[in-house]
């Protein structure tokens, strides 16, 4: 019942919740500096902010430079959990292509394999998009 009302609630709001170019650009820049400081569980609900908003989004390319960057897969795939598990079940699809582009650069395939898989989970409610398919197919095909 809840969910139902918050997605009303949204719907009827989306026309005024768009962002100015610089609000964007600041959670951009915020995402990984909140991450970087230990913030995680600050960031995981920024980000599902950010992915509840109308399009434009944020750009994702900073968040996803660091997330690559670290050493291991437990803030990635915090985060992408977070997102999973957020009542309103925002779509991750805005933040997939920079991330497993990232990932597909400069990680292991198991690495990459392991986000691009996340999303094709069968408890997963949104799936990937064909940008997305074309992505993980170039970068396979290129090794």
């Amino acid at each position: 019942m809840r969910t139902r009302d918050c997605h009303a609630f949204l719907s009827t709001t989306a026309a005024a919740a768009t962002l100015s170019p610089s609000a964007l650009t600041s959670i951009s820049t915020l995402l990984p500096r909140l991450i970087s400081s230990g913030q995680l569980p600050v960031a995981s609900r920024l980000l599902s902010a950010s992915l509840l908003l109308p399009p434009p989004h944020p750009s994702f390319h900073p968040l996803s430079s660091l997330l690559s960057s670290l050493p291991d897969l437990t803030p990635t795939l915090s985060l992408l959990n977070s997102v999973r598990y957020h009542p309103l079940k925002p779509s991750p699809l805005p933040l997939f292509p920079p991330l497993l582009s990232s990932f597909l650069t400069s990680r292991s395939h198991k690495d990459s394999s392991k986000i691009f898989f996340w999303l094709c989970r069968p408890d997963s409610t949104h799936r990937p998009d064909e940008n997305v398919y074309h992505l993980a197919l170039r970068y396979t095909l290129q090794y």
